[in-house]
């Protein structure tokens, strides 16, 4: 994200803008790609549901600055393309996402487990070179350049976490749950409303 606004500085030198408009381009993007992957699954009388409710989301909107929604962006547009059996669109777009944020790499381990259960084999080498043709050279650039290719700001967001004003993974969610609850609905409820 970071490497995307200092490029786009050239053109423009309004960082905070450049950041808040990828966010609002990649918030409409995601909404279509929701409602596309809705279509896909054999959901189309949903078709128009995360068009209306993706890009009011208070939480998602509340990161509009940040990396997030460029992040979840490129990992419905990884699923997107998964589902569209474009396995090259997919490896690119996962490649970018672990590029955003490290933790993406949860998006094509989970699309190349499923990959393997259904196929029974490798989705060929043309994807699988894609992926790491973008993946290396930032791997070996972040380890000669800061010593390790993942980010400080993981370590540093990890130590936040552990200070005493902040509540811990499984305690929060469940205050989160019970937040829910208090409405007479679920996360389970709401996600499997959409499919």
């Amino acid at each position: 994200f970071a490497l995307l606004l200092a490029a786009l500085s050239l053109i423009r030198d309004n960082i905070p803008r450049l950041a808040n408009m990828i966010g609002a381009i990649s918030i409409a993007a995601g909404s279509i790609l929701l409602a596309e992957i809705n279509d896909k699954l054999g959901a189309p009388h949903a078709h128009h549901a995360p068009l209306l409710l993706y890009p009011g989301s208070a939480l998602l909107l509340a990161t509009i600055g940040s990396e997030i929604p460029l992040f979840i962006c490129l990992g419905l547009a990884s699923y997107y393309l998964y589902l569209q059996q474009r396995y090259s669109w997919t490896a690119l777009t996962s490649a970018l996402l672990i590029l955003s944020r490290p933790d993406g790499i949860l998006v094509p381990i989970i699309l190349m487990v499923h990959y393997l259960l259904t196929n029974r084999g490798l989705p060929g080498w043309k994807p699988l070179a894609i992926f790491f043709i973008i993946l290396i050279p930032w791997l070996i650039f972040g380890l000669l350049y800061f010593g390790s290719p993942i980010p400080a700001t993981l370590t540093v967001k990890q130590h936040q976490g552990m200070m005493d004003i902040n509540t811990p993974y499984a305690p929060g969610f469940i205050r989160i749950f019970q937040g829910y609850s208090l409405y007479g609905l679920s996360p389970f409820h709401l996600g499997s409303a959409f499919i």
